[in-house]
């Protein structure tokens, strides 16, 4: 059964590939950082361990990334980035059809085509998901980082759907953030959690789909 979570190879081509601007030595900070942060976690892994398993001066570091959090910032952003600008891309894609949108079909653009991403960006998402969970700056600077274009594109469509009696009658907002904090949880339990196969996690999608778009809906 093969398990969703990635080889350290592809840790380090993800990175050399979504970096290239690094020099070696550098790379080789952030792919040792990773490693470590993803193995002890943040908090538990020093600038002192990171510079002595990657063979350069702890002074390196600070120079090029500042602080231990402009080093986490920098693995993340790449990723944090590519899940939004895909989300992005799919909303603008489908823009035509928005407005018409049916319940199942807006929480499924919300949900999947996810998969495949987070497997390759293993690591980093576990680093990711746990800064979410139990650091508040991490956690800003990941909402600072959301287009407000996808934000309004969201909104629009629970206001068609709201307009349709199709959806239940929350606030949009609260609706958005029921749909993400489920999602988490699937992401949290499926591929952190987990050694899932790619079936497993793929069958859990569509449950989660089944699950949100029955919760949502309008008990009509």
């Amino acid at each position: 059964m093969s398990g969703a979570h990635s080889s350290h190879s592809h840790q380090s081509s993800d990175l050399k590939s979504a970096t290239p601007r690094w020099t070696a030595k550098q790379k080789l900070v952030l792919e040792t950082a990773t490693r470590l942060f993803a193995q002890k976690g943040y908090a538990n892994t020093s600038t002192s361990e990171i510079a002595k398993k990657a063979g350069v001066s702890e002074g390196s570091i600070f120079r090029r990334f500042k602080t231990k959090e402009g080093l986490l910032l920098t693995i993340l952003s790449p990723v944090i980035d590519g899940i939004l600008s895909n989300m992005l891309t799919e909303t603008n894609r489908k823009a035509a059809i928005l407005p018409s949108l049916k319940l199942r079909d807006f929480v499924t653009i919300i949900v999947e085509d996810r998969t495949e991403f987070i497997q390759k960006h293993i690591a980093v998402f576990k680093i990711l998901i746990e800064e979410i969970l139990y650091d508040n700056r991490i956690r800003l600077q990941i909402i600072k980082k959301i287009p407000k274009q996808l934000l309004t594109q969201i909104s629009q469509v629970i206001t068609s759907l709201h307009s349709r009696h199709e959806i239940v009658d929350w606030d949009n907002e609260e609706i958005m953030r029921f749909i993400g904090n489920n999602v988490l949880g699937f992401v949290l339990n499926y591929f952190i959690l987990l050694d899932k196969s790619t079936a497993e996690i793929q069958a859990a999608q569509e449950h989660m789909i089944e699950f949100l778009t029955k919760g949502l809906a309008t008990s009509d």
